[in-house]
């Protein structure tokens, strides 16, 4: 029977490193790889591991890119858009796909906050770069 654990254990750990292995070849290739698409970008219905502008939501990205490079703050920006009723990504990805309904966050859906402001301003997908593997373990 011990021998036996053995070769779980060691057949567990090969599957990881050639699940690890497949997920950096696909970042290395520039495929995205997470499960939701960012603010602002959705996955292509041809290929899921590209991504496409969100014909909805890229315009609130791009007037959030205005309003920044305008000198508005990311407390104002927020401001702003809760005042214009715009739904926070959380709330948009609630509303798309039905995660995140018993999330106590949802429960103000045009509350933007500074942070997410700040997260999407920081966020190099909107640069054009394609960001995986931001943290990974040796195997």
């Amino acid at each position: 029977m011990p021998f036996k654990n053995i070769i779980n254990e060691w057949y567990a750990r090969d599957i990881s490193k050639k699940i690890k292995s497949a997920y950096r070849t696909k970042a290395i290739n520039g495929e995205f790889t997470g499960p939701y698409a960012p603010y602002g970008y959705r996955k292509s219905p041809d290929n899921k591991h590209k991504l496409i502008p969100h014909p909805e939501t890229a315009e609130v990205v791009k007037r959030i890119f205005t309003m920044a490079a305008s000198g508005m703050t990311p407390f104002k920006i927020s401001t702003v858009l809760k005042n214009d009723g715009i739904l926070k990504p959380r709330a948009y990805t609630m509303q798309e796909t039905g995660k995140y309904a018993t999330a106590g966050n949802v429960k103000y859906p045009y509350d933007w906050s500074a942070k997410t402001v700040i997260a999407i301003i920081q966020n190099k997908v909107y640069l054009g770069h394609m960001v995986s593997n931001k943290n990974t373990t040796i195997f």
